[in-house]
Formats: structure tokens, C-alpha cells, sequence
């Protein structure tokens, strides 16, 4: 019966943000709610299918419009987080790029999806377009977080950035994305005959 609410630093809504937060962690504090009252416990944690656990099952709350639509906002902003997050890993060296999928990936996992449950694939459709809405507001050239970077640019300035420069800027951007979704799929289809 006990609310877990932190896990180290880290607030947990819903059992994603468990996860997150116990990535990589041996020993753990974790903040609960008892009767009313916080307790903290040094939890040590257990890899199952190279996962840490807490070795813990969650209790299904009353599927009333209020505790689904909360849920789905905290399930959805934790989605938004985990993206952020593994492309900073990917940056940082901790994620490989060819642990990424494209689209040949992820016709792959849709068909996997599809043999389970149409749940499953409700699922994973939400996963992706929450990711390309998520990486579509990245500050790269040839998306749409590049043109923000403009439009910033010129609020700042005052001065309208030339439309060649910009032109060129995501040209440059748009086939440096080509070159990455090539190398991608060209892993995804590699994958593919590795079974």
C-alpha cells in the first residue's frame, strides 16, 4: 500500500519514471508514503533482463476520467523527458547511434507489436510520434527547431537573416539528416538478416 514518490533525486508519477530512475543504479533511496507519513528506505536494487528493479508490483488505481487523464499527462511528459535524456547520452557516448532505429526499425517493432496486442501497438505508435514531435523541436537546421533559432536570431537583432544564408544553412542541415536516416536504415537492415 505504500506511495512511491522519489527515488534519489528523482519524483516518480508513474512506473516510467521508476524505471528512469533506477537506470544504472545499484542502491537506491526511496521515498514512500505510508498512512499519510514520508519514509525513506535504502532499496538495493535487482537486474532482470538488464533492467534494474526494485522487485516491486503496482496496484491499479480506480480507471476513473480524473486518474486516466492524470496519468496520461504524467506518462506523456516522462516520455518527453526520456527522449531528451537518451539523446544527451547519445551525445555524451553513453547510447550508440546504431542502438537507434529507422523507419525499416520501426515498420520491424510495429509487426512485433502487432503479434502481441493491439494495445501494444496503440503503445508504440504514441512512443513515436511523441519522439519525432520531440526531435522535430531540436535546434538542428532542416527542422523545425532550427527555424525557431531563426526567428530568435532575428527578434534579437532586429535584422531579417538572409533568406540564401538560411537556404544554404538547412540545405546543409537537411543532407547531413539524409547521410544519418541512410546510416540508420542501412543498420536497421542489417539487423534485419542478423535476425
Amino acid at each position: 500500500g505504500d506511495k512511491i514518490i522519489k527515488i534519489d533525486n528523482s519524483r516518480v508519477r508513474n512506473y516510467l519514471d521508476m524505471s528512469l530512475a533506477l537506470e544504472g543504479k545499484e542502491n537506491v533511496n526511496v521515498t514512500v508514503k505510508r498512512n499519510g507519513e514520508k519514509l525513506t528506505f535504502n532499496v538495493r536494487t535487482v537486474k532482470i533482463n538488464n533492467l534494474e528493479r526494485l522487485g516491486v508490483s503496482s496496484e491499479i488505481l480506480d480507471k476513473n476520467i480524473v486518474n486516466v487523464v492524470k496519468h496520461s499527462y504524467f506518462q506523456v511528459f516522462t516520455i518527453i523527458k526520456l527522449t531528451y535524456s537518451t539523446f544527451g547520452d547519445m551525445f555524451q557516448g553513453e547510447v550508440s547511434v546504431d542502438q537507434m532505429s529507422g523507419p525499416v526499425g520501426i515498420v520491424t517493432e510495429i509487426g512485433n507489436a502487432a503479434q502481441k496486442s493491439f494495445l501494444d501497438v496503440l503503445w508504440l505508435l504514441i512512443m513515436i510520434t511523441l519522439n519525432l514531435g520531440v526531435v522535430n523541436l531540436f535546434p538542428l537546421p532542416a527542422l523545425d527547431g532550427g527555424r525557431i533559432i531563426f526567428v530568435l536570431i532575428e527578434m534579437i537583432t532586429r535584422k531579417k537573416v538572409k533568406a540564401e544564408v538560411e537556404g544554404i544553412i538547412h540545405f546543409i542541415g537537411f543532407a547531413l539528416l539524409i547521410v544519418f536516416m541512410l546510416y540508420i536504415t542501412k543498420n536497421d537492415i542489417a539487423k534485419l538478416f542478423k535476425g
